[in-house]
């Protein structure tokens, strides 16, 4: 759960930093960053790549997982799709 919040922070942050600096959303995203950054405690983000988020493909041990999906877990982070949740610039 810690690496999921730890995940979620960092995206939300990725986000805001992104349109923090102009457009209609830039006041809200000003204070989402204001608010991650200046409470550490609640809002974990990843800090260096020793914190990096990583998910482990593990073979067989994941066979009923991925059954539910048409390629699978590993598949999906291959393919096109895997690709969809990057930001398109810094």
């Amino acid at each position: 759960m810690a690496k999921w919040r730890t995940y979620c922070n960092s995206l939300r942050l990725r986000m805001a930093l992104r349109v923090a600096d102009h457009g209609s959303l830039a006041s809200e995203g000003q204070t989402i960053v204001k608010e991650i950054l200046s409470n550490p405690g609640a809002y974990p983000v990843v800090e260096n790549n020793s914190q990096n988020i990583l998910i482990n493909y593990q073979g067989n041990k994941l066979t009923a997982i991925e059954n539910q999906h048409e390629d699978g877990i590993k598949g999906g982070f291959e393919s096109d799709g895997g690709r969809r949740n990057r930001a398109s610039k810094k």
